[in-house]
């Protein structure tokens, strides 16, 4: 709890929340706490109670620790940070107190901040655009009055309306950056954009999420707003981070913008600072209908964002398979590589399922450039552990890529091994004795060096070289005896290689069992009972038989 209350407060030192948090146990506390505001909004200004409780509200000292409890533990529909200081204006504004808020505008600084930088214009238009209720969203049930606080959204629109009435400054950002008119595009209150924009204000003015004011409402679905804002001329204008509203609507998946915008005539193959355009958003977060507008509205399907993806391979990254076929029919390219070299078949080998993968390859047509992309589609679902796709491929007569794109694939799948698929590529002819390595370790260092002896046990059954050589010039006995386990090292025994041989660094295999961080000593025992010794005792066995030859 004290946690919650610090975490959630701007600029706050974390005192006296022990305090407040003891608090919130008491039901009377909370009750007061969280309805107070609804039942004073109900009294008439000429009610003597009124006047009291207003009075109460204003000798700061008694009520704060209310007023953080409140701001700390009630809603928002986004996460925002709640202030620890405020003027009386902002509590009237928080409160839906209008005729307070009235007469306080008249004697003090309209414009002064809180704690987090927020104007009375700006936090009144916040609790507005982010739903602040006084519905604790944790505490017992006794505090929550949901009745009493029916009709505040109007009180605090009668607020905001005043406040601009009294001269607010409307330029003036609060926390995030945002402008009161980023606020009201959020909002979707219409009559108070109109008001904010009469003051001339910046419509080109980004937020800290550099957004403009016409992002966030296409972000927000606030039709009547972006309405307003493209009469400004707003349709392909963009901030610090190159994103219209167009590419907005996209990455959200909103229809109805997106028909304005090309309707008004937005570039639609406009890129962000990525390179993306909004038919790559769209088909990475699969917004089937937007992919189909953007596409019938000539967006280019082939576009290339800085990192030389496609909107195909950013679909096949997410694996929507609906967005998959439409881009297809649309004649995407299969065969345009990214700036890792990589074509869309080996996103789908790691990302999608078996129906659309077997779509994709049987949708070229030329021998060779299948038996490519086929390969490319095998080796990323074989490095990414994907034993139902690495079937399909190879128990497709059709799919089946040749022989070197299966033992390519075999020669990535040991990296980060998996039983069944490189029981797969065997079976199908995948060569173990392979002379490529990864990162300078044979097929069965890389199986022994990532601990999963089924692969190991796979590949000795396979006839794999056991004394082939790693990076170090080390042995695969050398790595068992390192960092693999017990049932490896007498796999490899068994298979006749030598205890007593020495690595290139001039060590023999019980020397690494004695080093393992692990401290397991069973392997050290293993090697012993073979009959294995160390360097050490290898040269006290070299220097008695020199002495022997001697005498």
């Amino acid at each position: 709890m004290v946690e919650r209350l610090y975490d959630r407060r701007c600029g706050s030192s974390g005192e006296n929340y022990e305090a407040l948090a003891d608090k919130i146990q008491d039901p009377l506390y909370t009750y007061s706490a969280f309805n107070w505001g609804g039942h004073v909004r109900r009294l008439s200004p000429l009610d003597q109670t009124y006047k009291t409780s207003i009075d109460f509200l204003q000798t700061r000292g008694m009520v704060d620790q209310a007023i953080m409890l409140i701001l700390t533990l009630g809603t928002w529909s986004e996460d925002r940070q709640a202030p620890q200081d405020m003027s009386n204006l902002h509590l009237a504004a928080l409160f839906g107190l209008g005729d307070l808020a009235g007469s306080l505008m008249k004697n003090i600084d309209i414009n002064s901040r809180d704690s987090c930088g927020r104007t009375a214009l700006v936090w009144a238009l916040e609790c507005l655009a982010f739903e602040f209720k006084f519905n604790p969203d944790y505490i017992m049930s006794v505090t929550k009055n949901f009745e009493i606080y029916d009709g505040i959204d109007i009180a605090r629109r009668r607020v905001v309306k005043a406040l601009l009435r009294s001269g607010a400054n409307p330029r003036m950002p609060g926390y995030n950056g945002d402008t009161p008119l980023h606020l009201a595009a959020i909002l979707g209150d219409v009559e108070i954009v109109e008001r904010i924009l009469e003051y001339g204000v910046d419509i080109h003015k980004s937020n800290q999420n550099v957004n403009l004011p016409l992002v966030e409402a296409v972000r927000h679905g606030r039709e009547l707003v972006y309405t307003k804002l493209l009469e400004r001329g707003t349709v392909d204008m963009f901030g610090e981070n190159r994103r219209t509203a167009l590419i907005e609507a996209a990455s959200v998946g909103n229809l109805a913008p997106i028909e304005t915008l090309v309707r008004e005539g937005a570039l639609v193959d406009f890129p962000d600072r990525t390179g993306k355009t909004a038919l790559m958003k769209a088909s990475k977060l699969g917004h089937t209908r937007v992919v189909e507008l953007l596409l019938k509205s000539h967006s280019d399907v082939d576009h290339q964002d800085y990192k030389r993806d496609t909107a195909i391979m950013n679909a096949c990254k997410g694996g929507h398979d609906d967005v998959i076929e439409i881009l297809l029919a649309a004649n995407a390219q299969l065969g345009i590589k990214n700036s890792a070299g990589e074509t869309a078949l080996a996103n789908a080998g790691r990302h999608c399922g078996k129906g659309i993968i077997k779509r994709l390859l049987q949708h070229i047509t030329d021998p060779v450039t299948r038996d490519q992309q086929s390969g490319t589609a095998l080796v990323s679902a074989s490095k990414r552990t994907r034993p139902d796709i690495v079937s399909l491929i190879l128990e497709d007569a059709e799919l089946k890529p040749t022989s070197k794109y299966i033992d390519l694939a075999l020669s990535k799948s040991c990296s980060e091994p998996n039983e069944k698929v490189v029981r797969l590529l065997i079976d199908h002819g995948a060569n173990p004795n392979m002379t490529s390595k990864s990162e300078g370790l044979s097929l069965l260092g890389q199986a022994i060096h990532f601990g999963n002896d089924a692969v190991v046990l796979t590949l000795l059954d396979a006839g794999i070289n056991i004394e082939g050589d790693d990076r170090d010039e080390s042995r695969p006995i050398h790595a068992a005896a390192a960092r693999g386990t017990k049932t490896v090292v007498q796999s490899l025994i068994e298979r006749g290689v030598s205890v007593n041989r020495r690595s290139a660094a001039g060590l023999f295999p019980l020397d690494y069992a004695m080093r393992r961080q692990d401290n397991d000593t069973s392997i050290a025992n293993l090697l012993r009972k073979h009959g294995a010794i160390t360097e050490g005792k290898r040269l006290v066995q070299l220097m008695q038989e020199r002495s022997k030859r001697l005498n």
